[in-house]
């Protein structure tokens, strides 16, 4: 069970604020970073939200391997200020990257999570496929995920603070794309108290209420016996016992 927060699958751009140069567009319900290899562009979401524990941030993309110029810089948190195909402030976000020669060979085909001055790298991970990319928020810590394979984990330096999406790239040759994104709320709490429920409620509540019971007699046998035993009451029995068997 999951409580969604926000869900874009990108018919338009209303939840929208777009910065750069070209500027993104949509189409066939899909988003496309526009900047070019002078500028980069991108959109921040008018909505902002609050970092949690128990929040996951969901979206599905591809980037094409190799192309010059053709890279999502940031997708995921941004900050509040100061937007522009120059200067793209983020918090949390997965980077996809095709070919970047402003950069290292080490970050080509590359996907980079970075959260503040946390970041990896992992060079040659981008394959050119489709794939749906999770940032969660559990025990203060920021889990990156693709395809439900961890890539990261890093301490979460923002928790509290309340912050847009962010989307920011390059994309010269249009090999890159968005089919949506959602923020959702994991009610994990809610699931293990179900999944606690369920055990209760089956077989194995007849054992937990049986060795509950054995305990309770195994007690009151032992409090029993040290009652008797300090009335002298186990020294009468044997007494008698002992009385007939010499007296025969």
């Amino acid at each position: 069970m999951t409580n969604e927060i926000f869900f874009d699958d990108f018919g338009n751009l209303n939840n929208w604020i777009n910065f750069g140069s070209p500027r993104p567009y949509t189409k066939n319900s899909k988003y496309y970073v526009n900047g070019d290899g002078s500028y980069a562009s991108g959109s921040y979401s008018k909505q902002r939200f609050k970092i949690k524990n128990g929040m996951c941030l969901e979206f599905r993309a591809l980037q094409a391997p190799g192309n010059i110029w053709d890279m999502f810089y940031h997708i995921g948190f941004g900050k509040n200020y100061n937007y522009s195909d120059r200067h793209i402030p983020y918090s949390i976000t997965i980077g996809i990257y095709g070919h970047n020669p402003d950069r290292n060979m080490k970050v080509n085909n590359a996907i980079i999570c970075r959260a503040g001055d946390n970041q990896r790298t992992i060079p040659g991970l981008n394959d050119g496929a489709p794939h749906t990319y999770k940032i969660e928020f559990e025990d203060n810590n920021i889990l990156f995920y693709r395809d439900d394979n961890l890539l990261y984990r890093c301490p979460n330096p923002y928790i509290g603070q309340e912050l847009p999406l962010l989307i920011a790239g390059r994309s010269v040759h249009r090999s890159n794309w968005i089919e949506y994104i959602k923020i959702y709320e994991k009610n994990s709490k809610s699931a293990s108290a179900n999944t606690n429920t369920v055990k209760i409620t089956s077989g194995d509540s007849d054992g937990s209420t049986s060795i509950l019971l054995g305990i309770i007699i195994i007690l009151s046998l032992v409090a029993i016996g040290y009652y008797a035993y300090k009335k002298g009451y186990f020294g009468k029995i044997l007494g008698n016992q002992t009385n007939p068997q010499t007296s025969q």
